[in-house]
């Protein structure tokens, strides 16, 4: 409505861009998996997206996601579960780190919901450039980047079922 908006954070790549920026890797594949992983799959992705090939930063998004999630498959070569837990962890407590952050700044805030790769907010218009600083500054210090989306409606039943309707009719 006119007061408040609601708005999705969502970091690109996530499991992919913790590695990379962490300089995590599974231990038998050495450090060079790190920028294997950037510039063979991560960019590509974000490059064909920037593009607006979908096609392309799709099968590069299935690429990356899948090379996170192999690694804690005890049957593939990817196999490393402490690789697994550093990832998903780092990106917990990243996520934490800015929830916090923007619930202590922003007093009339909602926090609806909050997944392993992004939160949804309920915030007063007035509030967004307060918003949008907490979340640079985040990136800054993460190294992530955030992808935005603010819709007009969104009806949840639980963080993996909901329905939302963007300000752009999506």
């Amino acid at each position: 409505d006119d007061i408040y908006v609601v708005i999705d954070a969502d970091v690109a790549s996530l499991y992919p861009s913790i590695a990379i920026v962490n300089r995590l890797f599974p231990e038998h594949l050495g450090e060079v998996f790190c920028d294997v992983y950037e510039n063979g799959i991560v960019k590509p992705r974000l490059a064909a997206k920037k593009a607006g090939d979908m096609i392309m930063a799709d099968g590069f998004k299935l690429s990356a996601n899948s090379v996170y999630g192999k690694s804690n498959d005890k049957h593939s070569f990817l196999y490393d579960p402490i690789y697994t837990l550093k990832t998903t962890l780092n990106g917990q407590l990243m996520l934490s780190m800015l929830c916090e952050e923007l619930n202590t700044k922003i007093k009339d805030l909602t926090m609806l919901q909050v997944n392993t790769d992004g939160i949804t907010v309920k915030i007063r218009r007035e509030d967004l450039d307060i918003y949008y600083d907490i979340c640079k500054k985040w990136e800054e210090y993460t190294n992530l980047m955030l992808e935005y989306v603010e819709y007009n409606k969104m009806v949840i039943r639980d963080v993996n079922n909901y329905i939302a309707i963007t300000t752009k009719g999506k």
